[in-house]
This record gives structure tokens, sequence and C-alpha cells, in this order.
């Protein structure tokens, strides 16, 4: 790269205005939409993350294990589907496979409400499954089209945090409304909102996604060592830098969407019997949700303030192996007898470092990809997130049952701890700043 090159590089990272062009602000729209239109499909899968570790014989179930199960199968039914889910988007539009998504959501939101039967629950929370990866793998796929070495960060900011009002809009009716209207006045609501999404889904350009490597950074990595060429030139599946991102992605994801996801409301309960504030009385399924709403709604800001941290000052990797140790530590805390501010501080403070380690992840997933193969990195990224998200809830109610809780928090901040130190070893390609 000669040297005016550079210097528009430069002046580009360091400009406080991300969105100069018109095409740039026509990429953030597309970004915001694919965004809300997540939003508004997944209130009804976050909901019963609150209500069925509780309220599970108002589903119909019959035993605590069919908790795990359900929490689980919508992931697990993802591992095989998500590499055709992958294949698909090779050879049809993404707005294509984000209306078929749609679709799933609809049916299956109203069917939490009205199946009343583990067997139908199950099928329901399969297809959910299918509607994610589509919706999931869609929305990435959005970002990395619609974005370049200097805004990748932020613009996967700010769809993180943006789909993830939609938890907001779950967790707070699974927490404080189930009492009042019951699992099918709750589905038909959530169904309602999730139709809205196709208003959304009209504004969508009908796009393909290419396999074009993106040329800065190949030439900026062909411009160091031999080493460098041999990461470029190697296959991909085979490359340092996806082991990192997949293996992180994983094992952030049995924590994050597995663990800890799952567990809150028992981690609560176990502590805290009642909460008491501004007169009113809440329960640990209410306190869960209002604790997990309230980390949703900072998502929309701190999330893509976070992701242009990664691209301008501070890069990646301080940021992720800094995240992972404070998460170690508050992992680790909320396991020692607090008192209740305390213990409600601490768990803020792990989900901020759940916002910063889910950003900075898909954000180094995407680096990845775009210098390899975006379809193949980012398929391979999502089935491990799935894996993640899969086994979380399966390990941790069966080390509850053997163990308790204490135990489970602590195998999360050592898994936490171990991810620091891998991180250490991470070789960052992106063009310096």
């Amino acid at each position: 790269m000669n040297r005016s090159n550079q210097s528009s590089v430069s002046n580009r990272t360091i400009n406080l205005e991300p969105f100069p062009s018109d095409q740039d602000k026509e990429q953030k729209s597309r970004v915001i939409r694919i965004a809300l239109l997540t939003a508004l499909c997944i209130p009804g899968d976050l909901m019963l993350y609150i209500v069925l570790p509780l309220y599970w014989e108002d589903f119909g179930l019959t035993a605590i294990w069919q908790i795990g199960i359900l929490l689980s199968i919508n992931r697990l039914i993802r591992l095989p589907l998500t590499p055709l889910i992958g294949f698909l988007y090779r050879r049809i539009h993404l707005r294509t496979g984000i209306f078929i998504a749609v679709c799933l959501t609809l049916v299956t939101t109203l069917a939490y409400g009205f199946a009343q039967n583990f067997i139908l629950l199950v099928c329901a929370r399969a297809l959910w499954g299918i509607a994610w990866s589509l919706l999931r793998l869609g929305g990435l796929l959005t970002v990395m089209t619609s974005s370049n070495d200097q805004n990748r960060g932020y613009l996967m900011g700010r769809y993180n945090g943006l789909w993830g009002l939609g938890g907001l809009v779950g967790m707070i009716s699974g927490g404080v409304l189930i009492s009042y209207v019951g699992p099918q006045g709750l589905s038909i609501g959530l169904t309602a909102l999730a139709f809205c999404s196709f208003f959304l889904l009209r504004g969508m350009p009908a796009q393909y996604v290419t396999e074009e490597n993106n040329p800065t950074a190949r030439a900026h990595a062909l411009s160091h060592s031999s080493t460098s060429d041999q990461i470029i030139t190697t296959r991909w599946w085979r490359q340092r830098n996806v082991f990192f991102v997949l293996v992180s992605g994983l094992m952030m994801s049995i924590i994050v969407f597995g663990i800890f996801l799952s567990t809150l409301t028992v981690l609560i309960d176990e502590n805290i019997s009642t909460f008491l504030i501004l007169g009113m009385v809440l329960t640990s399924t209410a306190l869960s949700g209002l604790l997990q709403a309230i980390k949703w709604s900072w998502d929309p800001f701190l999330a893509p303030w976070i992701g242009k941290l990664s691209d301008n000052l501070f890069g990646r990797k301080k940021l992720i192996i800094f995240a992972f140790i404070l998460g170690s530590l508050f992992l680790l805390m909320v396991t020692f007898p607090l008192d209740l501010w305390m213990f409600i501080l601490c768990i803020f403070a792990f989900q901020l470092t759940s916002t910063m380690i889910v950003t900075l992840s898909d954000s180094t997933a995407s680096d990845v990809a775009t210098n390899s193969s975006k379809i193949g990195v980012m398929t391979s990224y999502t089935v491990a997130v799935d894996v993640g998200a899969a086994i979380g809830p399966l390990i941790a109610f069966f080390i509850i049952e053997q163990a308790g809780v204490q135990p489970l928090y602590w195998l999360a901040a050592l898994i936490y701890g171990a991810l620091a130190l891998m991180w250490t070893r991470y070789k960052d390609l992106r063009p310096e700043h």
C-alpha cells in the first residue's frame, strides 16, 4: 500500500462520523433494518428462558429434565442444518431466507402457548432453530456485505445491540406478564409483534453474497512475513485465526447463551427469595427478567461504542482479553455470600462483559471471514455458537442437579480465564491504524 493510501486509511479510522457518503448511509440503514427485524422475531424464544424454569407445569411439562431439552433442542437442530443453510445462502437472496425465517417464527411463537404437550413443544422449538439459523446467518452476512475494516466493529455492535431489543421485550414479558395473561395470552401478543417484521422485510434489497476477499486486508497480510503468505493461501478451515474464533465462539456461547441465560433465575432464587423495589415485591422470575432486560436495553448504545473502540483505538485482541478476565472475576464473585445490592451489581457487571465479548467475538469472526471465506467461516462460527448454546443448558442443569449452582459458576469462571490466556496468542491481520 502506498503512502497516500495509508494516509487515506488513517483519516478514515479517526473520523468521528463513520458514514459520510450516501452509500454508507444506505449500508447502515440495511444493518439497522435487519437488526430490528430480528428483534421483532426473538421475544418468544427469550421469554421461555425466563418462565420455563419456574412455570414449566403451565406449559404442559411433567418433569424438570424436559426444561433442559426444550431450551437446547432448538440449538441442537441447528448443528446439522446450519451448514445446509449456509449452502442455501450461496444460491438464494438474503431476503428470501429471512422471509422463510419470519414465517417459521410466527408458527413457533404461537405454538409455545397452545401446544401444552412436551412432544409438540419440542417440534416447535426445532422449527424455531431453523428460523434462527436463517435469521442469524442472514444478519451476519448482511453486516459483512455492508461494512469495511474501518467500521465493521461499529456496525456489528449496532446490529447486535438493536436485535437485542427483542430480548428486552422477551425478558420483561416473560418475567412480569406471565402471571397475569398466562402462556396463551403471552404467545398471542408476541406472535402479533413478530408479524410486524414483514413491514421491515419489504424494504430489504434482494442481494446475493459473494466470496471475494477484502483486498485491503489481503494486501496488509501479504506485506508482512512469509507466515502471512501461508495464512492467505491455506484453506480457510486450516487457518489459525479461524481456530481462534471458532473455539472462542463455542466457549463464549456455552457460558453466555447456555449457562448464564438458562440458570439466572435459579441463581437468583438461591440467593434472593424476594426483592422489594418501589413498594413492589418481585419474585426471582420477575427479577431475572428485569436484570436481563436492563442488559438488553443498554446494548444498542454500548455495543456500537465497543465495536468502534475495537475498530480505531484498542483493537479487538486487547479488549476481548480484558473482557474475559473481568467476566471470570464476576462469575466467581456471584458464588460468594454477598449482600443484596452487591450481588445485583456483580450480575450487572458480568452482563457488561457479555456485551463486550459477544460484540468483539462476532466482529473478529467477520474480520477473519472477510480475509478468507465469508459464508464458510461465518457458517462454521454460527455452528460453533449454536453448539455452545445447545450444550450449555444441558451441562448447567446436570451440574446443578449433581452439585448445585456454585460449582457450575466456578467452572464457567475457569473457562473464561482459559479463553483470556488463549487470546494472547491471536494474530490480528487487520490493517494497522
